[in-house]
C-alpha cells in the first residue's frame, strides 16, 4: 500500500545469544546500520526516531537494518555493559554485510541515534568498512571524541535549542541544527531523516 514498506525478520548471532532485527533491502550504496537509543528501553528498534531514519533510508533506495541488543525486545540475553552493546553493534554490521552480499571492506554507514551514538563511533573506529558515520542528537559525553574524530566522513545531527552547544570546528564532522525540531522528537521528526539521506547522498551522489 501506499506509504508502506516492507522489512523482514533478521536474527543476529552476537556470541551465543541471537538478538532481534528488521532488515530492508535497498539498491543504493552504502547501505546503513541503525544503531537506536536505550535510553528508553522496552523495543527500541520500534522507536518513532529509529523507524523513521529506516523509512527515510527507504525513500533514498538504501538497505537498513535496526536490531535490539541483548535484553531488550525479544533479543536474548539481560542488558549488557559497554562492551556488550559494541558486540552487539559488530554483530548487526555483520549481519548487514552478510544480508547485502558485500565483503566487510566494503563501505556502509553507520547512524547512532541519542545514546546509540556511544557504541555507534566505536564501531567506526574498530571497523575499517564504515564509510560514513551520523549521530542524531548524541549525548554530551560524546562531545571530546567528536571533536577529536579522525574516521570516516561524519554528520552530527541535533535538534533546535538543545541544551548543549557544539564547537564548530569538530574537525572532519559536519554539524546541522534542524529548525522547528526539538530534543524528544516530538516536533520535526521526518526533518531528521531527510538529512541523514541528504548527507549519504552526497557523499556518493545519488538521489
Amino acid at each position: 500500500m501506499k506509504g508502506q514498506y516492507l522489512e523482514r525478520p533478521a536474527i543476529i548471532a552476537s556470541g551465543d545469544l541471537f538478538l532481534e532485527g528488521l532488515f530492508h533491502r535497498g539498491s543504493n550504496s552504502p547501505g546503513a546500520l541503525i544503531v537506536a537509543p536505550l535510553s528508553e528501553g522496552g523495543s527500541p528498534m520500534e522507536m518513532p526516531i529509529t523507524a523513521e531514519l529506516a523509512w527515510a533510508m527507504h525513500q533514498s533506495r538504501r538497505a537498513t537494518l535496526r536490531y535490539n541488543p541483548r535484553g531488550f525486545g525479544a533479543s536474548q540475553g539481560t542488558r549488557g555493559s559497554a562492551a556488550d552493546r559494541l558486540e552487539d553493534a559488530r554483530a548487526a554490521l555483520h549481519s548487514l554485510r552478510q544480508s547485502l552480499e558485500i565483503r566487510d571492506d566494503e563501505p556502509v554507514a553507520v547512524v547512532g541515534i541519542q545514546d546509540g551514538g556511544i557504541a555507534a563511533i566505536e564501531l567506526a573506529h574498530a571497523s575499517p568498512g564504515v564509510g560514513a558515520l551520523v549521530l542524531v542528537s548524541p549525548p554530551d559525553v560524546l562531545r571530546d571524541p567528536l571533536l577529536s574524530f579522525a574516521g570516516p566522513p561524519a554528520l552530527l545531527v541535533f535538534p533546535e535549542g538543545a541544551s548543549w552547544t557544539w564547537n564548530t570546528s569538530a574537525g572532519t564532522v559536519r554539524l546541522e541544527e534542524i529548525a522547528g525540531t526539538d530534543a524528544r522528537f516530538v516536533r520535526g521528526l521526518p526533518m531528521f531523516g531527510r538529512a541523514v539521506t541528504r548527507f549519504l547522498d552526497g557523499l556518493t551522489g545519488a538521489g
